[in-house]
C-alpha cells in the first residue's frame, strides 16, 4: 500500500516546514517494516478555491477510484494516533 499524504496549502521554510520534514523521515523509516510500499507528500494550493466544494476537489486530485482516503479536518472528530492506524487495517 502508498500512503499519499495531501495537504492544501503550500508550507516553504520555517517550523511548519521542519516539523513535517522530521515526521515525513520518521515514516518514510516505518513504511517497509509496517507493510508500506512508500509514503510521499503533496500538496494542494487552494488559493484558487473559492468554494469548500472547490476546495475538497482540489484535494481529492487525481485519486484512484480504489483509493482508501482518510480525511482530516480540524473541525472533525479527533482521533487517536491508534484510532487512525486502524484505518489502515
Amino acid at each position: 500500500m502508498k500512503i499519499t499524504l495531501r495537504a492544501g496549502g503550500i508550507i516553504r521554510s520555517g517550523p511548519e516546514r521542519d516539523l513535517i520534514d522530521d515526521y515525513m523521515r520518521r515514516a518514510d523509516g516505518l513504511t517497509k517494516a509496517c507493510g508500506f510500499h512508500s509514503v510521499s507528500e503533496q500538496q494542494v494550493d487552494l488559493r484558487r478555491a473559492k468554494t469548500r466544494e472547490a476546495e475538497t476537489l482540489a484535494l481529492l486530485g487525481s485519486a484512484a477510484p480504489a483509493a482508501r482516503l482518510i480525511i482530516l479536518d480540524e473541525r472533525g472528530k479527533q482521533l487517536t494516533s491508534r484510532q487512525i492506524a486502524r484505518s489502515f487495517d
